[in-house]
């Protein structure tokens, strides 16, 4: 069957693939679960930390503004502090929530409620008489209130002991959370580590094993190309091993073949195009004589000639025309029909206008009224005589036009 080399290739590679696939993934999956979720405990402990700090410099605050109202000695400083410790106490509030947010274990979450209500019994005290008291301008009483000893002071010492113990019993929650967390991720990296030893050997192994069925037929094969290579066309690889590696040597028999028809093919486009550029040549040749002779009879002739594209630009001028217009050959070519040849009413002095365009426009001869002179470049005229004709392709496409020029005072002078 020729195709069970290649079916048996790609169950080994796909095999090889999946198995690979799933090892990576795995270890990718759980490299990174366990480490998120030891960044995720960490954060939390980190995080738990910086609260507990913040809850405990408010506690300090709060107190301190109380004990300082108790010492203002005017109403405006009294109401300042009591703005100062209702803003505390709404951010306490808010930062014991994001506390109780963040902590897991029940014990934690039972001493965070005990300190609640501590803090409540602590703030009633505060406010209702400390506090009540020092806006009464009993102070006296309000000190009295503040001592260790007094109502408010004491209980702002059970809020503030209690308070570091749910710091301590959060801390220690969070340190064993760790620890535990450490802990499964060190078993779990030993198993993956192992699962990821056993998948590897077992690839090798079977990478080998398959290799190995496969090397000596592509051993003749490579000979094969190798011959190939080297410019031997004429040989050719015989395997029969029923699979792809026949398919295969069928294939480079068929390209040889191909190969010599594509040389012979290329020696015979090569000869082709040597002679097509030896005709070239000959035709170019040809062509610049037959332009050498046009030169040579174009300033033979007694009257002025000037030749021009299908846009009206001087193209060649003959030396009549040269000396009728002042212009030679080398500054007229590329300038405008119109500029080289000024041609104007004798009598009126009006110049010729679309002398261009009539000419191109013409079917046959055109010819120009007789009663003309040609400006010449230096501003001097002379009487001339003029026709005009378009230059037409075989598809009757305007493809240039001559211009003829006859000196009259030439002819008239006696010779």
């Amino acid at each position: 069957m020729r195709l069970h080399l290649h079916t048996k290739f790609l169950r080994v590679l796909a095999t090889t693939l999946i198995v690979l696939t799933s090892v990576v993934l795995l270890d990718l999956y759980t490299s990174g679960t366990m480490s998120n979720q030891l960044a995720r405990t960490a954060q939390l402990g980190s995080k738990s930390e910086e609260l507990f700090s913040q809850v405990d410099r408010l506690v300090a605050a709060l107190h301190t503004d109380a004990l300082l109202h108790v010492s203002a000695e005017t109403a405006d400083d009294m109401v300042r502090y009591e703005g100062e410790i209702a803003r505390g106490e709404a951010d306490l509030s808010n930062l014991l929530d994001a506390v109780q947010n963040g902590l897991q274990d029940q014990a934690t979450l039972d001493k965070l409620a005990a300190f609640r209500q501590i803090w409540q019994a602590y703030a009633r005290i505060r406010d209702d008489e400390m506090l009540s008291a020092s806006r009464a301008d009993r102070k006296t009483e309000a000190r009295a209130l503040a001592l260790d000893s007094g109502a408010a002071g004491a209980a702002f010492g059970v809020a503030f002991g209690d308070l570091e113990e749910l710091q301590q019993a959060s801390a220690g929650a969070d340190g064993a959370r760790l620890a535990a967390t450490r802990q499964r991720n060190a078993g779990s990296q030993d198993i993956l580590a192992f699962v990821t030893l056993v998948t590897t050997i077992a690839i090798l192994a079977f990478g080998i094993w398959a290799s190995s069925q496969m090397a000596s037929n592509m051993q003749s094969v490579l000979d094969a190309a190798q011959l190939m290579a080297s410019g031997d066309l004429d040989w050719r690889v015989t395997i029969k091993t029923g699979d792809e590696l026949e398919s295969m040597a069928e294939l480079l028999n068929r390209i040889t073949r191909n190969m010599k028809k594509i040389l012979t093919a290329k020696r015979e486009v090569t000869e082709q195009l040597q002679r097509e550029s030896s005709e070239l040549k000959l035709t170019q040749g040809l062509l610049a004589a037959e332009g050498q002779r046009f030169a040579v009879t174009l300033n033979l002739i007694d009257n002025g000639v000037v030749t021009a594209d299908g846009k009206g630009l001087v193209t060649a001028i003959n030396q009549a025309a040269s000396r009728l217009t002042g212009w030679i050959q080398e500054e007229a070519v590329g300038k405008p029909l119109d500029q080289v040849c000024h041609i104007v009413n004798q009598q009126t002095g009006e110049r010729c206008n679309n002398l261009t365009q009539r000419a191109l426009d013409s079917a046959g001869m055109l010819g120009f009224a007789d009663r003309t002179a040609l400006v010449a470049r230096d501003g001097s005229q002379r009487r001339i005589t003029s026709a005009g004709a378009s230059i037409r392709d075989s598809e009757d496409n305007v493809i240039g036009l001559v211009l003829i020029l006859r000196d009259l005072q030439r002819q008239e002078s006696p010779s």
